[in-house]
């Protein structure tokens, strides 16, 4: 799970070379205990952020609450906090990954498109996590971003 496959790498020379410039957005969604939300795709059983992608008409902020609110039914407690920017080299249809910090919402958790979801420790990830969560939160930990790609 460590690694990009090379049918993913030539995926995602393609997408470069043949898209405009692409921002995903994801969250680090943060209960009052200071749990991480997790999400989990029918198609693709790896746990990761709530992920979303900025059409061109929305800014990143606008983009991510849409992603919360229409996906996942969650409106955040105040504005999420913009923590570092990405260059995507595990996200094939994204280039960049702009990762807010969630703390606190309100809603009842619907999940979308076949998805599950948890919340879980910071320090109990379940084994099937994406590589990028654990070094995120190790990052927000720290308070600073040490790498620029996702």
């Amino acid at each position: 799970m460590g690694h990009v496959s090379l049918i993913t790498r030539l995926f995602q020379a393609y997408w470069r070379w043949t898209r405009t410039v692409t921002l995903g957005v994801a969250a680090i969604v943060l209960d009052r205990d200071g749990r991480v939300l997790l999400v989990q795709r029918r198609d693709e059983p790896i746990w990761r952020m709530p992920m979303g992608r900025s059409p061109k008409s929305e800014t990143a902020s606008e983009a991510l609450a849409r992603v919360l609110a229409q996906d996942f039914g969650l409106i955040p407690d105040g504005a999420p906090e913009l923590f570092a920017l990405y260059r995507s080299v595990s996200e094939p249809t994204v280039d960049h990954v702009a990762l807010f910090v969630v703390r606190g919402t309100t809603g009842t958790i619907r999940p979308a498109h076949g998805t599950a979801h948890a919340y879980f420790a910071p320090d109990a990830l379940p084994p099937d996590t994406h590589p990028a969560v654990a070094a995120r939160l190790s990052e927000l930990a720290r308070g600073t971003a040490d790498s620029e790609s996702w």
